[in-house]
């Protein structure tokens, strides 16, 4: 009896030590599990800043693309533009709701596979890419301006400078000056390519005399 009784001791004290040995080590088994999925949910933040060239503005400017957001919701971006002072010239932020649906979608990005995969190559390659090129030096100093594009110009650009609040005088003068401005050479910003499907197709004048972009032509 006492023999057996001397072996259930031995057996029961050979358990405990075997469970705290295990329970010494479950911390880091969990840990390095857990590690994959803190990565994967971790919000993302990026930023690129590119240069372009001005005539009218004080360059060269200064374009920077923010990309922020839950890796498996939309992302949100936005452009801001500044002069050599600092001064902002044009900001817009866009929430991509839409676009969540077609990241999966096969041939819709070119050179990716994969929801995860070709969101990626969108936001960190592509739309990058467009937005380096969004600034440009327009010339139509040597060629004419049609009365379609002048009209574009007076209804786009009196309608947003409106909403500024500019008094009607104010916007007489500067529609005056952007008119001038369409028939030579401008700072001009468009975010055409910055959508997979269908970008933004507004384009902006850089008009000094207020001294941020205005809207000029929307085809």
């Amino acid at each position: 009896m006492k023999r057996s009784l001397v072996s259930l001791l031995l057996i029961s004290m050979l358990s405990a030590v075997s469970g705290s040995c295990g329970q010494g080590k479950s911390p880091s088994r969990t840990l390095s599990s857990a590690t994959p999925e803190a990565i994967s949910t971790r919000p993302i933040e990026r930023e690129w800043t590119f240069e372009s060239p001005a005539v009218r503005a004080r360059g060269p400017l200064k374009v920077m693309l923010k990309v922020s957001g839950a890796p498996n919701s939309s992302f949100v971006w936005s452009v801001t533009v500044l002069d050599t002072t600092g001064a902002v010239l044009f900001q817009a932020e866009h929430k991509d709701e839409g676009l969540e649906e077609l990241f999966g979608a096969e041939g819709m990005i070119s050179g990716c596979k994969g929801y995860q995969g070709c969101k990626e190559k969108w936001y960190f390659e592509e739309l990058p890419r467009a937005v380096s090129g969004a600034v440009e030096i327009v010339d139509n100093s040597s060629q004419p301006v049609e009365e379609y594009q002048r009209d574009a110009l007076a209804q786009l650009a009196d309608e947003f400078l409106k909403g500024r609040g500019l008094s009607d005088e104010k916007r007489a003068a500067v529609l005056g000056e952007m008119q001038n401005a369409l028939a030579g050479r401008f700072d001009s910003l468009g975010l055409w390519a910055a959508h997979p499907v269908h970008g933004d197709t507004t384009a902006f004048m850089y008009v000094p005399s207020v001294g941020y972009f205005v809207p000029y032509w929307q085809p």
